[in-house]
């Protein structure tokens, strides 16, 4: 663990000693910030927007689901996606070959952290902006399920990454389906209780889960929803977490070389 700490603090230090970088990072996110919430000022200056969520409730709602979003990507779907790449390509092999546990290899040879710097710091304090706007009644048990949601969604989305890249090892080209697995998340943008068609909300929440970035963790916060749906996230997060090292165990154990 201490090797893998002193291995991220490099990171972060290589990532910021390029200020251009952190400069146009910033210029991004800025962008994006308006491109999200341009749409969202003419829906609710022309209409009266989405049932049950004000304009300020919806910014918290979608700046919740890009710090999970952050999240994931860094320390899942980006991993996930470079293996993929990796195992494509061959170069795959080069991870077997170092006397390193496999996992760890995998992981730091992966791991980009520029998915996550500034993204990170920089929607977590717009959601705190946001936080008194919204008008929430603080509750200490309320951030607790906030944060115990947003971790679960993580554990969850490594658990299908490992499923992915296992997945990978038998199939050419299977770094394909992760374009149809985020055609789902489109879906998901807008919050799940304005389907009428309960189907789209179970699949959202238990199937291809990505109403966990952001609907469940700030409506819990917000108050919208109960607490019940916890016991079955986290029993979500047990189930998908051993699928995926399982299946990326038995993956590797069936790899055959770049070289047969």
């Amino acid at each position: 663990m201490s090797l893998f700490l002193e291995y991220v603090k490099i990171k972060i230090k290589d990532f910021f000693s390029y200020r251009f970088t952190l400069f146009l990072f910033l210029l991004i996110d800025i962008i994006y910030i308006i491109s999200l919430s341009v749409p969202f000022l003419i829906i609710y200056s022309a209409t009266e927007g989405f049932p049950n969520w004000n304009i300020y409730e919806l910014f918290f709602f979608t700046t919740t689901g890009i710090i999970t979003s952050t999240l994931i990507f860094t320390f899942a779907i980006v991993i996930g996606l470079d293996i993929t790449d990796k195992i494509k390509d061959g170069s795959f092999d080069l991870l077997l070959l170092k006397p390193v546990n496999i996992y760890y290899h995998m992981l730091i040879q992966s791991l980009d952290l520029r998915n996550f710097f500034p993204d990170f710091p920089l929607f977590l304090i717009i959601l705190i902006i946001l936080y008194p706007l919204v008008g929430i009644l603080f509750s200490w048990i309320n951030l607790f399920y906030f944060i115990l949601i947003i971790f679960i969604s993580c554990l969850i989305f490594i658990g299908f990454s490992g499923i992915f890249i296992s997945f990978s090892f038998f199939v050419p080209h299977f770094d394909s389906f992760w374009d149809l697995f985020f055609s789902f998340r489109e879906i998901s943008r807008k919050p799940i209780d304005i389907y009428k068609n309960k189907f789209i909300v179970l699949f959202l929440t238990f199937v291809f889960p990505f109403a966990l970035w952001n609907y469940y963790p700030a409506s819990i916060l917000m108050g919208k929803i109960d607490t019940s749906i916890v016991p079955s996230l986290v029993l979500m997060a047990i189930i998908f977490l051993a699928i995926g090292f399982f299946s990326l165990k038995y993956g590797l154990k069936h790899y055959k070389s770049a070289n047969g």
